[in-house]
């Protein structure tokens, strides 16, 4: 490891003059470790969804909706730490190594702290999941994965600040690595968790939920291995526990903007999920959660190449090169478009063939072949999402996006969304899901619209 941690260098400025034109390969050299990090938590649950789908539609639902409802109590944290990458590929534009240390502490300040508030939620969630539309067996199993996935939130928590700093000073590759050892740690307990195999019982969901934690633990401590080693741990000064205030400070009030933002997509997402589409039974439970593993699937690696947007948005103003930024911006969004342009030609040609890979049920499939469709649509969405929430965080211009989708996502995928499923059962899942899709066009047009103002270049951060 120590290798591969010396093969990546402290980045060089992003370029020498505005003038000079911005590196394809260089964003897909950041960017493809950086996909590799944040897939895998999702990669963990695709996989385990298709385990679970074996062992039936009941329990890879379980799964599903305990990961969204955790996704959504962890996303204040995951978003303001979201700002480490930002404050440290500013820092590192300006040449201040010390302070990218320190907000490393900082940022591993927040997760701690963070993942603790967490734990009295953890406590209360199997008395709370009973209050769902589900069945009793369903919430159940929803109740045993929640809590155990929030107790140990914090290692997620963890591992992203540990990350956001390596993608902050540029380098990547430590952060691949643990993504690949991580996946393959938890591709190895979910078979003996959720099977039951060398002598451990079978315990499907709650094996899925067990051996989710131990791929992320296993990727922290990789990630730990990089962060303090020789190399980072001397040049950037990340050895220690204790920030200065005023960088913990700082990455709070940038950060809770940012944070607003997971909070209002992921929780109206979860609320889609568990109380919209769940007024349609467990049947469309099932076909929704199937078509939502391949959308979070298409929309990390896109996710990844965002991040990395995010660092050289970052650096290219802290260096004063605010031109540069704006076509990193444009190569990204050409090479993200491309990419989820194809996944919707995928979705809406073989979605029979995509839903089958999970279940045999013929009203499973036949729901979602429908919802796949739309899901095709809502690629193109997606694209303009990530890559302009992406370079506004780089920019450090996080409040308006963080209103934007609490405002949409809680007014149509929630609002009007229940309404729908009340006043027009007869349209069915695929009724709700077409509101979804103007909201993912709404929030697009949005955030793009706001790139291509001013705002966000009078902002300053990690002066």
């Amino acid at each position: 490891m120590s290798t591969v941690l010396e093969e990546s260098p402290p980045l060089e400025l992003v370029a020498a003059d505005p003038g000079d034109h911005v590196s394809l390969r260089k964003l897909l050299s950041l960017a493809l470790p950086t996909i590799l990090q944040m897939s895998s938590y999702l990669f963990m649950q695709f996989v385990d969804t298709l385990m679970l789908g074996q062992v039936g539609d009941l329990h890879a639902t379980a799964a599903a909706n305990s990961g969204m409802i955790t996704w959504s109590c962890m996303a204040p944290g995951m978003g303001t730490l979201a700002l480490v990458t930002t404050l440290v590929s500013q820092s590192l534009g300006r040449q201040h190594l010390t302070a990218c240390g320190q907000y490393l502490r900082a940022g591993m300040l927040v997760a701690i702290a963070y993942g603790l508030l967490l734990w009295p939620l953890a406590i209360a969630t199997p008395t709370l999941v009973k209050y769902l539309p589900h069945s009793v067996e369903l919430s159940g199993l929803e109740g045993r994965c929640i809590r155990i996935c929030l107790m140990l939130a914090f290692l997620k928590l963890l591992q992203s600040a540990l990350s956001g700093f390596l993608m902050g000073i540029q380098r990547p590759r430590m952060v691949s690595v643990s993504a690949i050892i991580g996946v393959g740690a938890n591709l190895v307990a979910a078979w003996a968790l959720i099977f039951g195999h060398w002598g451990f019982p079978a315990m499907g969901a709650v094996g899925g939920a067990w051996a989710l934690n131990i791929g992320c633990l296993v990727e922290l401590l990789v990630l730990a291995y990089a962060v303090f080693g020789p190399s980072a741990g001397t040049m950037y000064q990340t050895r220690g526990f204790l920030a200065p205030w005023s960088r913990t400070r700082e990455l709070v009030r940038l950060g809770i903007p940012s944070g607003l933002q997971w909070l209002g997509d992921i929780s109206a997402w979860t609320v889609f999920t568990v109380m919209v589409v769940g007024h349609f039974g467990d049947t469309a439970m099932a076909a929704h959660t199937y078509t939502f593993r391949y959308m979070q699937t298409s929309f990390m690696p896109a996710f990844g190449i965002g991040s990395a947007i995010t660092s050289l948005v970052g650096q290219s103003i802290g260096a004063g090169k605010k031109l540069l930024a704006r076509k990193w911006v444009l190569t990204g969004l050409a090479v993200v478009m491309a990419y989820m342009v194809v996944c919707g030609i995928i979705f809406a040609t073989i979605p029979h063939l995509l839903i089958s890979a999970f279940t045999t049920d013929p009203k499973v499939v036949e729901i979602g072949c429908k919802l796949m469709i739309i899901a095709g649509l809502f690629q193109l969405c997606d694209a303009l999402f990530v890559i302009y929430s992406s370079a506004l965080r780089g920019a450090g211009d996080t409040l308006f996006p963080a209103v934007a989708a609490m405002l949409l996502g809680w007014g149509l995928i929630v609002g009007l969304g229940y309404a729908t499923a009340i006043l027009r059962p007869e349209w069915g899942p695929a009724g709700v899901w077409m509101i979804a899709l103007c909201y993912g066009c709404s929030l697009g047009a949005l955030l793009v619209w706001r790139w291509y103002g001013t705002a966000w270049e009078k902002i300053s951060v990690a002066e």
